[in-house]
């Protein structure tokens, strides 16, 4: 098994911990998991932390509209533990605060989408500081977010000082203004 999709299935009877113990195993051979639309809970969120600690084969996991908000910043500190995720995509989940010195110190992380969040320009400053450390992160999307052109200039700035970083998105959300 490769992939496994389990978007929508908000009516799963046992939750996610049977999932979560599989995939523990460092033997289980899967490189990408989707659990996008459910609301995960305090305790899955923490379990899927662990699961990018241990699991030495899942690459890439979307969690896009799960209702998040401040649960996901046990996920992006689990990061620099993380054994082999390349992709994580949180966007849509009402996210307001991001530590961006975990983003930054991610050893296999190299694509990251927080779009269509309400991430602050106090997160997107600090992540933009961070970026010097960056070790692997070459594609990063924070568009639609409601940060400032200030803190989108921060960016520039930290995208001129880091050659890793090939692509940014800052794209703003077009309301009519």
């Amino acid at each position: 098994l490769l992939a496994l999709y389990l978007a929508d299935v908000a009516a799963y009877q046992k939750g996610w911990t049977p999932l979560l113990k599989v995939l523990h195993r460092e033997n289980y051979f899967l490189l990408r998991l989707v659990l996008s639309d459910n609301a995960l809970d305090s305790k899955t969120v923490k379990q899927l932390a662990q699961v990018l600690e241990t699991n030495p084969r899942l690459e890439e996991l979307e969690l896009v509209r799960c209702k998040l908000g401040s649960e996901s910043s046990i996920l992006i500190a689990s990061l620099p533990m993380a054994r082999a995720i390349r992709k994580l995509n949180l966007s849509e989940n009402g996210i307001k605060e991001i530590h961006g010195g975990h983003i930054a110190d991610a050893p296999t992380l190299t694509d990251l989408n927080l779009s269509n969040n309400l991430i602050s320009d106090e997160s997107v400053v600090h992540i933009a500081d961070q970026m010097y450390l960056n070790r692997g992160l070459i594609a990063l999307n924070l568009s639609k977010n409601p940060f400032t052109p200030q803190a989108r200039r921060a960016f520039n700035v930290a995208t001129l000082e880091n050659s890793i970083l090939s692509w940014l998105s800052l794209q703003i959300e077009d309301n009519g203004q």
